[in-house]
């Protein structure tokens, strides 16, 4: 199999890989490379026109599908071990959706915060975190945007994003049966189908259904914890009537229904003894039912228009709906009196945008538009302490309008200038309230808005001093708005918070050479925080409070290295790489009054990490094609799970995965794949804090897991 698809542009190295237009050739200075049967061009859209790779000045992962379903990767978090500036956090359940890059990250724990980092499905935001985690079926390719994007993609993008863009219906009638089992019962059915109606119309189903026995047993209940039960339906419709334009219409639906832990206990209390119940890190003693339960509904309408004068105009309309509820075991023990908490959220959508894309030409070209979201979200939370009952129902209403534009100017063909700027404002409204019957919270209720308006520019210098070079600097704004700790608070007098500014500067370097075997890309960035919004659990002397608070200020600096080197036709060796240092610069009072944590890391901010690929192709005896192999590596250096960077109770070790995958494809018809995560079966703890009892909690990575999937195409 062609190996720069496989692995170099699953992790994010095709920008040195790639080929370029005869067009863009003639209007821009490239990184230019011969057109040769190993070499593709991949065109991405980071700066919301088609361009190649090798063109935008962004630091970008791109991953590919060959990449996703040659490692039999099911959900966006997998894709971790790929990504050296990305960590998903506790990576406990769906429904949390935590994404940090380059050390800042953060999700939308209540109806009154949100994330920093958005997901994208085909340029429709899924806005809230319970969506992030999204499914990887039948995808194109995944684009991870790093830095502040305030300029093209606005609110809450202040540290990146994350876009997937699904596969297009195709003209001929075409599909495939991808079938696959494992070990912990795992069986999964994957059906795709493309079906033109009519020279003009096509159509696309996908079907998916996954099914797999849980890692962590309970043994109190004798149940299994951790399973998977997935079901998702997407369905493409696009209309072509002419050359200059297109309709694309998508229908997606899915659901989730896992029986499901947020943590095992790591020691006990005076109170609870869930430990010494279940002391093995796959093993709890939990007298609750735990479950999560998912559900996705949406509609999406994509237009293109090619005017007379090449400029294209792109229509982007949605309508959303998600909803979660899952239940949780809060003392992590079979200990009386027994703690649960039940978090719900419902989620309506309804975004619109309006775009204008320049043809390329020799000085400058540009793209302009507008964007509008309405939201509500719902909740009718709950804790339960021995049949005493908190909860904390509420619903807030958001409306975001913007307007952006983003563009290049060549001042010859070795400097161009790149320059953006977005004006967005933001209105927030929230009818929240918090009835505690259990006694250590707060009673009331609270009415209030939020107006928010940000100007968020953006200007760069592109320099191409020889060829197959490419030195580029960036200067960037992002901002995330304000909002409320709308929890299970003990007070309602300070559970608004403000909203909080990014400056961020990029540098970087790409270069191919070495007769085009070596391939090269290198970043230095600095983003410099302010009003920080922090969630941390914080611990007083009767109970464990939960805070939602601007921490001042935070530095997020380092290098990224991405490479590639070609070592023989059937033997290459890819290596990414990323230093981090990130640091709260002021955090007065964090721990409460008088305990500063002035110079601790954020949460989930690794100084390093590292990921090393092998991919080597067999010819054996007289086979037809050749079987690929696939070897992975990914270390994670030690950080913290907490901003008071506790030793004791939230530092998390070091620690390291291998994954590797063997695949042979027959005729273009069949293809089967051996796979294997976690293949020498580490036991590595992702998380570990102090919840609001006291208690300390931890969460581990699955285990091994391995299987065989056969994939036919008709």
């Amino acid at each position: 199999m062609n190996w720069i698809k496989i692995s170099l542009i699953g992790c994010g190295l095709s920008p040195f890989l790639q080929g370029v237009t005869a067009e863009q050739a003639d209007t821009k200075q490239t990184l230019e490379l011969e057109e040769t049967p190993r070499l593709e061009q991949t065109i991405v859209t980071a700066q919301k026109r088609e361009e190649n790779l090798l063109d935008v000045p962004i630091s970008i992962n791109v991953v590919s599908h060959h990449q996703i379903a040659n490692s039999n990767n099911e959900v966006l978090q997998q894709l971790e071990g790929l990504l050296t500036s990305v960590n998903f956090g506790r990576g406990d359940r769906k429904t949390r959706g935590e994404i940090t890059i380059r050390g800042v990250g953060g999700f939308s724990r209540n109806i009154g915060s949100d994330a920093r980092t958005l997901v994208y499905v085909d340029d429709v935001p899924m806005s809230r975190s319970s969506a992030f985690n999204a499914d990887l079926f039948n995808i194109e390719r995944i684009e991870v945007i790093r830095g502040a994007q305030g300029t093209l993609y606005g609110r809450n993008s202040i540290n990146g994003a994350i876009k997937i863009f699904t596969k297009a219906p195709q003209e001929t009638s075409s599909g495939e049966i991808k079938i696959g089992t494992g070990n912990d019962n795992y069986q999964s059915i994957s059906i795709s189908n493309n079906l033109p109606l009519t020279t003009q119309i096509n159509s696309q189903l996908q079907l998916n259904n996954i099914r797999k026995n849980g890692f962590i047993e309970n043994i109190t209940n004798q149940t299994d914890l951790e399973n998977i039960k997935t079901d998702a339906l997407r369905f493409k419709f696009s209309y072509k009537p002419s050359d200059n334009f297109e309709l694309n219409t998508t229908i997606d639906a899915s659901q989730d229904d896992n029986e499901a832990t947020n943590a095992v206990a790591l020691a006990d209390n005076p109170s609870y003894s869930g430990f010494s119940e279940a002391p093995s890190p796959r093993q709890v003693a939990h007298d609750t039912i735990e479950f999560e339960q998912r559900e996705a509904l949406g509609i999406a309408l994509n237009a293109d228009w090619v005017k007379a004068d090449n400029h294209l105009f792109s229509a982007i309309l949605s309508a959303r709906k998600h909803e979660f509820e899952e239940l949780s075991d809060e003392d992590y023990s079979s200990s009386a009196p027994s703690v649960s908490s039940v978090f719900d959220e419902e989620f309506e959508q309804y975004t619109q945008e309006f775009r204008l894309t320049s043809p390329d030409s020799q000085k400058i070209d540009y793209v302009v538009g507008s964007f509008f979201s309405q939201q509500k979200i719902i909740t009718t939370r709950s804790a339960n302490l021995a049949g005493n009952i908190a909860r904390t129902p509420g619903d807030v209403e958001v409306q975001n309008f913007s307007f952006y534009a983003n563009g290049d100017y060549r001042f010859s063909p070795k400097y161009e200038l790149t320059f953006g700027t977005r004006v967005e404002h933001e209105t927030k409204k929230i009818a929240y309230a918090i009835e505690d019957g259990i006694g250590i919270f707060t009673n009331g209720e609270m009415q209030d808005e939020i107006d928010f308006t940000a100007i968020l520019p953006k200007i760069g210098l592109n320099i191409f001093p020889a060829e197959n070079n490419l030195i580029y600097f960036n200067l960037a704004r992002g901002a995330k708005s304000g909002g409320w700790n709308a929890d299970f608070v003990t007070s309602l007098d300070d559970i608004k918070y403000e909203e909080e500014y990014a400056n961020n500067f990029e540098l970087g370097y790409k270069t191919v050479a070495w007769d085009k075997k070596l391939f090269l890309n290198a970043t230095v960035f600095y983003s410099r925080y302010s009003d920080f919004q922090v969630f941390q659990f914080v611990e007083n002397e009767s109970v464990t409070t939960i805070q939602l608070t601007n921490a001042g200020k935070l530095t997020s600096k380092g290098l990224e290295l991405n490479s590639a080197f070609e070592l023989t036709p059937r033997l290459k060796f890819q290596l990414s790489a990323t230093y981090l240092d990130a640091v709260f610069n002021q955090f007065k009072n964090g721990g409460g009054i008088g305990i500063d944590y002035d110079d601790n890391t954020p949460p989930f901010a690794p100084r390093k990490s590292i990921h090393a690929s092998l991919d080597y192709d067999i010819k054996i005896l007289n086979m037809q094609e050749p079987i690929s192999v696939y070897l992975d590596y990914s270390y994670t250096s030690s950080y913290f799970s907490h901003p008071n960077n506790n030793i004791a109770t939230n530092k998390i070790n070091g620690y390291h995965t291998v994954n590797a995958n063997a695949r042979y494809s027959l005729n273009d018809t069949w293809q089967f794949l051996l796979w294997a995560r976690n293949l020498t079966d580490e036991l590595n703890l992702r998380s570990r804090d102090v919840s609001f009892l006291g208690i300390q909690r931890g969460y581990y990575e699955a285990p091994r897991s391995y299987g065989l999937s056969v994939k036919f195409s008709y």
